[in-house]
């Protein structure tokens, strides 16, 4: 996985995103304000981290939940 850190321009919510939605131009959703997000709106806020040693550091991190920091969405209802 390679990944790059953004900053929502809505929320502020730090999270990460996988750098092949971003090369493919495809909205990226917030966990922090349920907002989809357009190319043009996160392309400047787009951080330097990238693959193993972005989830490298965050593991190591002391006490980070990863499930708060990577977005993993609800079930569908009536699933």
């Amino acid at each position: 996985m390679n990944l790059a850190d953004l900053n929502c321009p809505r929320c502020g919510k730090y999270f990460y995103v996988d750098r092949h939605l971003v090369a493919e131009s495809l909205p990226l959703h917030c966990p922090g304000c349920d907002a989809f997000l357009e190319p043009s709106e996160y392309a400047s806020r787009l951080g330097a981290s990238g693959g193993r040693d972005t989830l490298s550091r965050v593991a190591g991190a002391s006490g980070v939940d990863l499930r708060s920091l990577l977005h993993q969405p609800s079930p569908p209802r009536g699933t």
